[in-house]
């Protein structure tokens, strides 16, 4: 009879960071989370509710556990930006150690609507938001004017979809850490590896996803984010960007008959 195959967790470390009051949250979380860490089989996940024990020096071990973590996940609520110790202690490290390594992750899970510029620390002179890094769970969802994809607060989701919304974090979550450019797994005590910048792809047509992204809507704006990190990926240094109050498609023909003609 064969002998059953034993994983270990020496990869990846996940830590939850959360306020108390939103523990119900953090809870619902690590239960999602857990069954991905188990079947991936190469990650930790470090939850103070389960970590820390009675007569543990609590704080200490969130330290280390800070110092120890590739993937910070954070659960964004008014009462997470209220807490000193989240942001002081827990938000400016992980942005620390974020600027040191670039294969630390920071993800958020928007609890309810937030100013996600709100989320900052300054370090160094320079101002840090949660709003530049990946912030989850991103949906389609109807606005008033169009129907729009990106984030949408779990608060937003009703009552009898909220196991949908959170199995959907769990999926983005997952997508980010297995995806080519996911966080790397590094055993303890190895060096952090540098990071592998993407060979530019030479591109020779005028396709659209090449072209400037245009949009003649201000509440459109932060559908550039993607665009921008996707240009980056592939060579695409400068994008234009053009705000218009023509129409979309029409300027989209515009800009690539001037572009054929080298005009811009």
């Amino acid at each position: 009879m064969p002998k059953a195959v034993q994983k270990t967790s020496v990869g990846r470390r996940i830590f939850i960071s959360y306020c108390h009051a939103d523990y119900p949250h953090a809870l619902r979380l690590h239960r999602a989370l857990t069954p991905m860490c188990e079947r991936l089989g190469d990650m930790e996940i470090f939850f103070d509710y389960e970590a820390l024990k009675a007569g543990n020096l609590w704080e200490a071990q969130i330290r280390t556990a800070l110092e120890e973590t590739d993937v910070f996940i954070v659960l964004l609520s008014h009462a997470y930006n209220a807490s000193s110790f989240c942001r002081e202690t827990e938000l400016r490290r992980m942005f620390e150690r974020r600027r040191q390594a670039p294969h630390i992750r920071v993800i958020g899970v928007a609890l309810h609507s937030v100013d996600l510029d709100d989320f900052f620390v300054d370090i160094e002179g320079e101002r840090v938001a949660v709003s530049g890094v990946q912030c989850l769970p991103q949906d389609e969802f109807r606005t008033s004017v169009e129907t729009r994809y990106g984030l949408r607060p779990l608060s937003d989701w009703p009552n009898d979809r909220q196991a949908d919304a959170w199995e959907l974090v769990k999926q983005q979550i997952e997508n980010a850490l297995t995806s080519p450019n996911a966080v790397p797994v590094v055993r303890a005590g190895d060096a952090v590896p540098p990071p592998v910048a993407p060979a530019p792809v030479a591109r020779t047509d005028l396709s659209v996803d090449w072209l400037p992204y245009l949009c003649d809507r201000g509440e459109q704006t932060d559908a550039l984010i993607d665009p921008l990190d996707a240009w980056a990926t592939i060579g695409f240094v400068c994008p234009l960007v053009l705000v218009t109050e023509g129409r979309t498609k029409d300027c989209l023909y515009q800009w690539a008959e001037r572009l054929q003609r080298r005009e811009v």
